[in-house]
């Protein structure tokens, strides 16, 4: 995959998002109790989220099992676009560090991912704002 990736979900683009999830599956598939790692993501603090994010204005309850499957899902989800942007910008640019260039460049890259472009649109703002104080 040495080629660049030039045009809005290519091909390319497109066999490297399976690749990805291939690995995922197959992993979950070849090791099930120890493809699924949820030590690094906060649980208290995802569980508090997904109270905040209820659509009613009185609290949800969170059964104890979700909150540790949501954990996973955000760590795949976070590991894609990581992927993403290491393959497509850091790694073409010659570079080690992983820049906020490099996840844009990922986000557009995909039409999957583009629900996060308000998201960087707000970021984006927020950062002018503080540069400007």
């Amino acid at each position: 995959m040495s080629e660049a990736v030039t045009e809005r979900d290519s091909d390319q683009l497109k066999a490297m998002v399976a690749t990805f999830f291939a690995r995922q599956l197959l992993a979950l598939s070849t090791r099930p109790g120890s493809a699924i790692v949820i030590d690094d993501l906060p649980l208290a603090r995802i569980k508090r989220i997904m109270k905040q994010d209820a659509c009613d204005p009185m609290p949800r309850r969170v059964s104890a099992n979700t909150v540790p499957l949501m954990a996973y899902a955000a760590q795949v989800f976070i590991g894609l676009i990581t992927q993403l942007a290491w393959k497509l910008s850091t790694q073409r640019a010659k570079r080690n560090t992983l820049q906020v260039k490099d996840l844009k460049a990922a986000v557009f890259a995909t039409s999957q991912l583009d629900f996060l472009i308000d998201t960087i649109d707000m970021f984006d703002q927020q950062q002018e704002n503080e540069t400007k104080v």
